[in-house]
C-alpha cells in the first residue's frame, strides 16, 4: 500500500482517505489515532488531529464541514505526508 501511495494522484483517488491510512499503518505497524478537536475554525469549521506513531511522531490537521469530513481531511494530509516522507530519490 504504501508503494502504490508513491504513483497515486491523491486529490483524483475516490478513495477513503481514512480506510487508506488504516491500510498502511496495519501494514508498516504503526498507530493512528484521531483527536476531535471541540472548538470550530475561524472559518466555523469542524477540526481533527491524527497523530502517527512514526518515527518520528507525526501529526497532521485536518478541516470540514462534518466531523467525518475534517477526519477525512486530516487523514488526505498525512498521506500526503507519508507520501513526501517516504519518497525515495
Amino acid at each position: 500500500s504504501l508503494n502504490a501511495l508513491q504513483g497515486a494522484a491523491l486529490g483524483a483517488l475516490t478513495t477513503n482517505y481514512c480506510q487508506l491510512l488504516q491500510e498502511i499503518s496495519e501494514e508498516q505497524r504503526f498507530e493512528v489515532t484521531y483527536v476531535d478537536i471541540q472548538e470550530p475554525s475561524h472559518a466555523g469549521y469542524h477540526q481533527c488531529l491524527v497523530q502517527l506513531s512514526t518515527m518520528p511522531v507525526a501529526v497532521c490537521h485536518g478541516t470540514g464541514q462534518t466531523k467525518d469530513d475534517a477526519r477525512a481531511q486530516a487523514a488526505y494530509n498525512s498521506l500526503q505526508y507519508l507520501k513526501i516522507m517516504t519518497k525515495k530519490a
